[in-house]
Protein backbone atom coordinates (compact mmCIF):
# COMPACT_ATOMS: atom_id res chain seq x y z
CA UNK A 1 0.00 0.00 0.00
CA UNK A 2 1.58 3.33 -1.02
CA UNK A 3 2.14 5.94 1.68
CA UNK A 4 -0.46 8.67 1.86
CA UNK A 5 0.13 12.38 1.99
CA UNK A 6 -0.47 13.68 5.54
CA UNK A 7 -3.55 15.88 5.87
CA UNK A 8 -4.79 18.24 8.52
CA UNK A 9 -6.73 16.25 11.11
CA UNK A 10 -10.38 17.29 11.32
CA UNK A 11 -11.62 13.99 12.77
CA UNK A 12 -12.21 14.51 16.50
CA UNK A 13 -9.64 17.33 16.81
CA UNK A 14 -10.09 17.68 20.59
CA UNK A 15 -9.51 13.97 21.16
CA UNK A 16 -6.43 13.90 18.93
CA UNK A 17 -5.02 17.02 20.62
CA UNK A 18 -5.56 15.56 24.10
CA UNK A 19 -3.99 12.24 23.03
CA UNK A 20 -0.91 13.99 21.63
CA UNK A 21 -0.49 16.06 24.80
CA UNK A 22 -0.79 13.02 27.07
CA UNK A 23 1.29 10.67 24.91
CA UNK A 24 3.72 13.06 23.21
CA UNK A 25 6.22 10.28 22.37
CA UNK A 26 3.64 8.25 20.42
CA UNK A 27 3.52 8.76 16.67
CA UNK A 28 -0.20 8.93 15.83
CA UNK A 29 -1.11 8.38 12.19
CA UNK A 30 -4.76 8.12 11.13
CA UNK A 31 -5.50 6.40 7.83
CA UNK A 32 -8.84 5.70 6.22
CA UNK A 33 -9.52 2.47 4.34
CA UNK A 34 -12.17 -0.17 3.81
CA UNK A 35 -12.55 -2.81 6.57
CA UNK A 36 -10.65 -5.56 4.75
CA UNK A 37 -7.70 -3.25 4.04
CA UNK A 38 -7.65 -2.18 7.69
CA UNK A 39 -7.58 -5.84 8.75
CA UNK A 40 -4.71 -6.57 6.36
CA UNK A 41 -2.74 -3.58 7.65
CA UNK A 42 -3.01 -4.91 11.22
CA UNK A 43 -2.14 -8.48 10.14
CA UNK A 44 0.95 -7.27 8.22
CA UNK A 45 2.10 -5.06 11.09
CA UNK A 46 1.49 -1.85 9.13
CA UNK A 47 -0.90 -0.67 11.89
CA UNK A 48 -0.96 -1.37 15.61
CA UNK A 49 -4.75 -1.07 15.87
CA UNK A 50 -7.64 -0.67 13.47
CA UNK A 51 -11.17 0.66 13.71
CA UNK A 52 -13.60 -0.89 11.25
CA UNK A 53 -17.19 -1.96 10.79
CA UNK A 54 -18.73 -4.99 12.41
CA UNK A 55 -18.05 -6.99 9.24
CA UNK A 56 -14.73 -8.02 10.80
CA UNK A 57 -16.13 -9.33 14.10
CA UNK A 58 -15.78 -12.95 12.95
CA UNK A 59 -12.23 -12.65 11.60
CA UNK A 60 -10.26 -15.81 12.43
CA UNK A 61 -6.86 -14.06 12.65
CA UNK A 62 -7.70 -10.89 14.57
CA UNK A 63 -9.23 -10.29 17.98
CA UNK A 64 -12.11 -7.90 17.36
CA UNK A 65 -14.10 -6.11 20.05
CA UNK A 66 -17.37 -4.27 19.52
CA UNK A 67 -16.96 -0.83 21.06
CA UNK A 68 -19.57 1.36 19.42
CA UNK A 69 -22.94 0.93 17.72
CA UNK A 70 -24.31 3.52 15.37
CA UNK A 71 -27.52 3.92 13.48
CA UNK A 72 -27.95 4.70 9.83
CA UNK A 73 -30.46 7.21 8.55
CA UNK A 74 -32.30 7.56 5.28
CA UNK A 75 -32.06 11.05 3.82
CA UNK A 76 -34.79 12.27 1.48
CA UNK A 77 -35.81 15.69 0.14
CA UNK A 78 -38.07 17.72 2.43
CA UNK A 79 -40.84 17.65 -0.14
CA UNK A 80 -41.30 13.93 0.66
CA UNK A 81 -42.62 14.62 4.17
CA UNK A 82 -44.63 11.43 4.79
CA UNK A 83 -42.15 8.94 3.35
CA UNK A 84 -41.44 5.91 5.55
CA UNK A 85 -39.25 2.90 4.73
Amino acid sequence: MPPRTPRHVTFCPEIVKAFRQKFNKVNLILQQADPETIAQMVIRGQADIGIATESLLNNAVLRCHRYYDWSHVVIVPKKIMNWRP
